[in-house]
């Protein structure tokens, strides 16, 4: 940098870091001894409703386990539909 540059700008500024605060806003920014001690990291939001002990109904089994039905169509079936048929009436929709 040029003299004159520099005399015009003034000196360069020294880099420095800050602290981020360790309970920045929200509900768990309050240190108070009735809402007990603030943790260190934050709580997960969500749990899985399998391991959440709070949850005291757990979902039943047709909902919790997975689906088998099959998402995409059998070749057959493929061959069978025109590109941008609804599979419904056999319509063919227009492009949008």
């Amino acid at each position: 940098m040029s003299d004159e540059v520099e005399d015009r700008l003034g000196p360069k500024p020294e880099p420095y870091t800050v602290t981020p605060q360790r309970l920045p806003g929200g509900t768990d920014s309050l240190e108070d001894d009735k809402y007990g001690a603030a943790p260190e990291v934050p709580a997960v939001p969500d749990l899985n409703p399998a391991d959440n002990p709070a949850v005291e109904d757990h979902a039943p089994e047709e909902i919790s386990e997975p689906e088998d039905k099959q998402q995409e169509p059998d070749d057959e079936d493929a061959e069978d539909q025109q590109p941008g048929a609804t599979g419904e009436d056999d319509e063919v929709e227009p492009p949008v």
